[in-house]
């Protein structure tokens, strides 16, 4: 191995980033004063993160959108659940079928007319906001 060889590669391998991957530096740094060397690094990593940071607006985006969505769901069944409990002539007798919501997300093997709302068993749940998220078990005291 040469002593020209020998420096390109300890030049090429102080530079390449510790990632695997697309991420080479654009020109080679061999023969370059270290300042110079620097600046090109320094170019590179800065145009980098900023190619990062439109990914991760990007993604901050869509997640921000799915919890607005969730949090317009949470808020809708709140007051829905609120107004059937203001209507009813007694709450403390409400059924999980009397309240609407409540009984559009009754995933349970048992009748929701028979369950009152104030009921502290674990009962079968579903989401209808989004069809992926599944069923959960909570008790329809909790619920309301």
């Amino acid at each position: 191995m040469t002593a020209a060889s020998s420096l390109k590669t300890r030049a090429t391998s102080a530079v390449e980033p510790p990632r695997t991957g697309a991420l080479v530096l654009p020109e080679p740094l061999v023969g370059l004063c270290r300042a110079d060397q620097y600046e090109r690094q320094k170019k590179f990593w800065q145009e980098l993160t900023q190619q990062w940071r439109v990914e991760v607006a990007a993604s901050l985006e869509q997640v921000r959108a799915k919890i607005e969505k969730q949090n317009a769901a949470n808020r809708e069944l709140r007051d829905n659940i609120l107004s059937a409990v203001q209507a009813a002539p007694d709450p403390r007798e409400l059924s999980v079928a009397d309240v609407m919501v409540l009984k559009n997300q009754w995933a349970d093997t048992v009748d929701a007319a028979s369950v009152g709302a104030r009921d502290a068993t674990d009962r079968r749940w579903r989401c209808t906001v989004e069809p992926g998220h599944g069923s959960w078990m909570a008790p329809p005291k909790d619920r309301m």
